[in-house]
């Protein structure tokens, strides 16, 4: 349970003082109202507010607003008028004004002050009620008011321990105040007092400390409610004081239900469909942890997180044993259980924590069984180093965190003091003529006579932290020393005892080995003294082995796992270390030791130069600090150190440890296309998308038209997987397409439309996760049973024969399958589809050579249904049969079949369709022909030898056909219009009357021009 911890500002006496603090953006704006009595004609009367930034941003540069009616108030100011306050940092700021000396008594005004710093940060605002009255008491350490009472708001958890109220008190009387004490009103109902610090306390004019207030809150609350607890301040001596109330209003939110916490070896779990999980206090545990799970028949997946590395069961049943290992610090381990992972129910399950291992190692950290031979290998094993089938390479090595650290070697010794003392020499008043002292001698020397200078001459073996102290020193002179380098430049200023006859030591820093000068004088050269003064040295040297590193190309070599102990020093100071990965992975960067002036942060860059991730930075000075990067691919990567602010150094020196744990992506660098890694069809590979926007590409060559399937078994937790597929020049061939949630196992597919060479792109979904843990996927390739591919348009129609069966794939979406069947005679060409793909509504049509159209689209009744149709073939050749899905919406995997039969016409006597091709036929000659297709027209010349009668006799005729005759000059003109047939199918005679010999022209046709038959019609033609 999170405790609160609160400051606030009090005043004694002469200046009051209002603390408000800025917090993150989305809580909520403080306002405190501060109630006082002025005299009339008082004037510079003031008031201090300090304003905290307890956010993690500076705040934009904003003007205090001064909001007041001024009647009796007048001269009103703030300042400063305008600021930015850092974060972490406070600003004061102070208002004055006087009041009018006709100002009325026993009323009052109110000044408002506001302070708006736009959107970032909510608008504080101070209220203070002026009342005027009597007159100011004489005393000058009376001149300020009372504050009546400050309220303040804060919210606390139920059952919470350690909350603190921090009343820092200002002395800015004229005299001493003894046994001050905090007296809070008790008992509250849920606010219960622990200890007040301190009690009793003095403070000296001027003087400023803290008094604590520490408060526990009762578990009992069942929901939200408010308490109060009320402040104020009492002395046992001194002078009478005007000192502030404060109630605290306490917000008491009910305590949230306390997360499952088990201990090693009884972090002991069964469940089933509602999941679980549990956190394993470590309670110091380091070294080797086993993690064993029984998921019965129906698949689960464990996660399990120790010192921020993440292993998971993988989406598993049955049971198995993992190793991991527990780095020092790592306090918690986290179990989290993902029930039914391929959406089944009914499941039970049951996990153990061991602490050490006493388990088999039977499984890998991604649930995969394990032989014999490969345990060895396995324990121990970093996620990712020794998983997947893609081989660890030759030289991989377990560098995870988990794994044994070799720690730094001893720390340098301090120079001490040696005891020895050196006599001042007689003539050392320049740098050339500079004593040598060695370091830690003590050396002693007079400032006489005035404006004398000493200079001595010290060896210093390496960078590190150099001590002069002046532990005796004359009365009258103040002693101030520099130090320099032999040419005299500068390495630190003037530092100066705080008065004459007073001792002091300073630090100064060594930036690195050689001699220096130390200059000694008296601080204003107006003092003289024969008596010696005594001036030791002593010196921390850095545990720094690899200085000069201040830039990218002296960075010092880092191995994985070892620690390396360095100082900052001096201010400014950074260190760079090259590191060699040797494959992808994810590298955690740990501070276990830090000086305690230094706030260590550090960033990674490329051997480049160009910032790989950004500055990662500890929670505070000295504290541990642990951080990791994700490396994208092999190679060398550069860790620069430093201070936070770069205005702290530390002669403690910090140790830092890099580790990686490696991916099994032998892959990288494959995020082009260029890039990508060749692979084979039915070939399984282990992968990370590992940093965020990682992309991995995969180059497969297909070897036909078919369907290409992805299936990606199992994936980190953090990641939602997509793909793609492309062409080999980079084209969409399918889009992305993503699995259904963060974690979750998936299969996708795209239709491949011609053989070649294709692109896999593998991605998170949204770019903004990545894991170390690998993803597994797998390709799978079914071949369409279409060997004509590519056949889409007339110039690559595929040549078939009649009476044959075919088999061909509508793959992909609007794909189109054309063929070119060739027939000796006109007639009419069958088409039958005898099966369909499951998804395909087929559609066929039929067109000429040159692409015109013969019979239009004629479609399935429903999708995958067979059909046939069939279409007139007017005259003898090439035609076009084209097969689709009759919306082009839809492909299948699974084949149509199809065949193509041909009836030929009867009529032999085509083409005869216009007045120069009649066919010359002779009287009694009996003919046989059809009219095929509809709207056919058959014409024929006869030739009389006198006038007379022609006589037609329809002597056969198919029953589709209601037949006709028309007789014609050659010319065209019509000698006896059309006389035929009433009913289809039967028989005529007619006799045409025919006025001189010569040629005339019969033609023939169905009466509408809407039937048509192969079959064949008969006549004859005689003249009587």
């Amino acid at each position: 349970m999170s405790a609160q911890m609160i400051r606030l500002c009090a005043a004694l006496l002469l200046t009051a003082v209002a603390s408000l603090a800025l917090a993150q953006q989305g809580t909520e704006p403080v306002a405190l109202q501060l109630k006082r009595t002025d005299t009339p004609g008082s004037t510079g009367i003031q008031y201090r507010i300090t304003l905290t930034n307890d956010a993690s941003v500076d705040t934009p540069v904003f003007a205090p607003v001064i909001d007041a009616p001024s009647h009796w108030l007048k001269n009103i100011k703030i300042a400063p008028r305008e600021t930015t306050i850092p974060a972490g940092r406070a600003q004061n700021f102070t208002v004055t004004y006087d009041v009018v000396p006709d100002a009325p008594p026993d009323q009052g005004e109110t000044l408002m002050v506001y302070f708006p710093m736009g959107d970032a940060l909510p608008l504080h605002q101070l209220e203070i009620a002026v009342g005027f009255g009597g007159t100011v008491p004489a005393l000058p350490e009376l001149l300020e008011p009372k504050i009546d009472m400050v309220e303040f708001r804060e919210t606390f958890e139920a059952g919470s321990t350690g909350n603190g109220i921090v009343f820092s008190v200002h002395n800015s009387t004229a005299y001493p105040v003894e046994e001050l004490s905090l007296r809070p009103h008790m008992p509250s109902q849920y606010m219960l007092l622990d200890r007040i610090e301190p009690l009793g306390l003095t403070l000296d004019p001027g003087e400023t400390a803290d008094i604590t207030a520490y408060f526990s809150v009762r578990e009992d609350v069942a929901e939200d409610v408010e308490d109060s607890v009320e402040f104020h301040f009492d002395t046992a001596d001194g002078p009478d004081l005007t000192l502030g109330a404060y109630r605290l209003i306490a917000l008491i939110e009910a305590a949230e239900e306390a997360e499952t916490v088990a201990e090693c070896n009884s972090a002991v779990e069964a469940g089933g469909d509602a999941g679980g999980g549990v956190t394993v206090d470590l309670g110091g545990f380091t070294g080797r942890a086993g993690f064993t799970w029984e998921m019965y028949n129906v698949k689960d997946q464990m996660n399990v997180t120790v010192g921020g590395v993440s292993q998971t069961t993988g989406c598993v049943s049955h049971s198995g044993t993992i190793v991991l290992d527990v780095p020092p610090g790592a306090g918690t381990a986290k179990v989290e259980v993902v029930p039914n992972c391929e959406g089944t129910t009914g499941t039970q399950w049951t996990f153990t924590f061991e602490c050490p291992l006493a388990s088999d190692v039977t499984a890998d950290g991604s649930g995969n069984a394990l032989d014999q031979g490969a345990q060895a290998g396995a324990t121990g094993a970093a996620i990712g180093a020794s998983q997947g089938t893609q081989a660890a390479g030759p030289g991989a090595a377990t560098t995870g965190l988990g794994a044994p650290v070799q720690p730094a070697p001893p720390m340098l010794p301090p120079i001490q003091h040696s005891g020895a003392t050196v006599a001042e020499s007689d003539n050392n008043d320049d740098i050339a003529s500079a004593m040598p002292i060695g370091l830690g001698d003590a050396a002693t020397g007079a400032i006489d006579p005035r404006r004398d200078a000493d200079f001595y001459r010290v060896n210093i073996p390496k960078q590190g932290e150099l001590t002069i102290a002046f532990p005796r020193v004359p009365t009258g002179v103040n002693i101030t020393f520099r130090v320099l380098r032999p040419d005299g430049g500068v390495i630190s200023g003037w530092h100066t005892a705080p008065a004459a006859g007073v001792a002091f030591d300073h630090k100064v820093d060594i930036s690195a080995a050689g001699t220096v000068m130390i200059e000694v004088r008296d601080a204003y050269n107006d003092a003289d003294s024969p008596t010696s003064y005594v001036m030791q040295t002593s010196f921390v040297p850095t545990q720094d082995h690899g200085e000069p590193n201040d830039d990218l190309a002296q960075a010092t070599p880092l191995a994985w796992n070892v620690e390396t102990r360095a100082n900052i020093l001096p201010k400014g100071d950074a260190d760079h270390y090259v590191v060699t990965a040797p494959r992808q992975g994810r590298m955690t960067v740990l501070f276990t030791e830090s000086g305690p002036e230094t706030a260590m942060t550090f960033r990674v860059l490329e051997a480049s130069g160009a910032v790989l991730r950004t500055w990662q930075t500890a929670a505070s000075s000295g504290a541990i600090h642990q951080a990791w990067v994700d490396l994208p691919k092999p190679g060398r990567y550069v860790i620069e150190v430093r201070d936070s602010y770069n205005d702290a150094r530390s002669a403690t020196p910090y140790v830092i440890v890099a580790a990686l744990d490696q991916t099994p992506d032998n892959g990288e660098p494959n995020d082009t296309m260029s890039e990508a890694t060749p692979i084979t069809i039915g070939q399984v590979l282990d992968a990370s998308i590992l940093p965020k926007s990682d992309g991995d590409m995969y180059q497969i060559d297909l070897p036909h038209q078919g369907e290409l399937s992805v299936d990606l078994p199992r994936s980190a937790p953090e990641t939602n997987l997509t793909f793609r597929v492309l062409d080999a020049v980079g084209g969409v061939v399918r889009n992305w397409q993503t699995a259904p949630a963060t974690g979750a196992p998936y299969r996708g597919w795209a239709d491949i439309a011609t053989p070649g060479r294709y692109i896999i792109e593998m991605r998170d979904a949204y770019n903004d996760a990545a894991s170390p843990v690998p993803y597994r996927f797998e390709t799978a390739f079914r071949p369409t049973q279409d060997w004509a591919e590519p056949n889409g348009t007339a110039s690559t129609a595929t040549p078939v024969q009649l009476d044959q069966s075919y088999a061909a794939h509508i793959l992909p979406k609007a794909d189109g399958d054309m063929y070119r069947v060739t027939v000796d005679h006109p007639g009419v060409l069958g088409i039958d589809v005898t099966a369909s793909g499951t998804e395909t509504n087929m559609t066929v049509r039929v067109m000429r050579a040159d692409e015109t159209v013969v019979r239009n689209w004629s479609t399935a009744p429903s999708t995958g249904a067979p059909f046939d149709t069939s279409a007139d073939l007017p005259a003898a050749g090439a035609y076009l049969v084209e097969f689709r899905d009759a919306y082009n919406d839809a492909r299948s995997a699974d084949p149509y079949q199809f065949a193509l039969h041909h009836t030929a016409s009867v009529d032999v006597l085509e083409p005869n369709d216009v007045s120069g091709q009649a066919t010359a036929i002779g009287i009694g000659q009996s003919i046989v022909a059809a009219i095929f297709p509809k709207g056919d027209h058959d014409l024929y010349s006869v030739t009389a030898s006198r006038a007379g009668d022609l006589v037609v006799t329809l002597t056969d005729s198919p029953d589709a056909l209601n037949m006709v005759v028309q007789v014609e000059r050659p010319d065209g003109t019509v000698v006896q219009g059309w006389r035929g047939a009433t009913i289809a199918g039967d028989l005529f005679e007619v006799d045409i009357s025919i006025s001189a010999p010569g040629v005339h022209i019969l033609r023939f046709a169905d009466a509408y021009s809407d039937a048509r038959s192969p079959e064949g019609y008969a006549f004859r033609v005689g003249l009587r």
